[in-house]
């Protein structure tokens, strides 16, 4: 056989030396493991209760959906579903009933209501936006201006305009 080299052999010892020192260092860190998951104990089961009894399923959390765009993210954060077109406008369905959200800075005029529960006409008031007015019924705003015949440009909303917004 041949003999080992000089640096061979050096490093062959360094190599166990390095081994050996990491396994001790090691040694510490795996024992206060093992002595904290032995100090582990399981509750005794109660056994007076009846054996016959379904388990309890545990809560699953349930995933946040991901909107599907842009604009159902922003309908979602000021609490509504979706920002439902007009229905009934160029042969689009009619939507489910349409909420209000509440009166706000930029839609505070008044508001009637359908059989369905649904808001039916509103009232606009001064300073009211029609951006704001879509938040507040959770509708497409631009639709609900077209649906109005308030466009284009310059022929916009003015106090005292009924606008239906679930024609």
């Amino acid at each position: 056989m041949r003999r080992m080299q000089t640096s061979a052999k050096i490093t062959l010892a360094l190599s166990v030396v390095v081994v050996v020192g990491l396994a001790a260092l090691a040694v510490p860190a795996v024992t206060s493991v093992h002595d904290e998951l032995s100090s582990w104990t399981l509750p005794a089961r109660d056994t007076s209760e009846d054996d016959r009894a379904e388990p309890v399923a545990e809560p699953v959390a349930e995933k946040s959906p991901t909107p599907r765009n842009p604009l159902q993210a922003m309908a979602w954060e000021i609490g509504c579903d979706d920002f439902a077109s007009v229905g009934g406008y160029a042969g689009a369905p009619k939507p489910p009933p349409r909420p209000d959200m509440g009166a706000t800075e930029y839609a505070a005029g008044t508001v009637t209501f359908g059989e369905d529960g649904g808001v039916e006409t509103y009232t606009v008031a001064a300073g009211d936006a029609p951006a704001a007015l879509g938040e507040r019924f959770c509708v497409d705003y631009v639709t609900l201006l077209v649906a109005n015949n308030r466009t284009p440009p310059g022929k916009t909303i003015q106090p005292g305009d009924v606008l239906q917004i679930n024609p």
